[in-house]
């Protein structure tokens, strides 16, 4: 299996978080942050913008998103990383 990540990230109005893309085998996976798990991941950054606690912890996000993409759990294009996902 080919994962890699684009680049691509926008802060999500919905939620409040972050989508982010993977390219899995060709096909593109949006992995969604929401504003809990971007407090959880590292809480000293709380503070700060959605994007920039993104893009202080992008490859935490990334690592934890191919592990969700290896497991199967990628429902209808998308997976989402929840508060659960950070501590395992």
């Amino acid at each position: 299996m080919s994962i890699e990540f684009s680049g691509k990230s926008a802060f999500n109005h919905e939620t409040f978080g972050i989508t982010f893309e993977a390219i899995v085998d060709g096909n593109r996976v949006l992995c969604q942050i929401n504003m809990e798990v971007l407090q959880d991941i590292d809480p000293s950054n709380a503070m700060n913008e959605p994007m920039e606690q993104f893009k202080a912890n992008e490859y935490l996000f990334q690592e934890i998103a191919e592990a969700l993409i290896l497991g199967g759990k990628v429902q209808n294009g998308q997976i989402f990383i929840s508060s659960n996902d950070i501590n395992t």
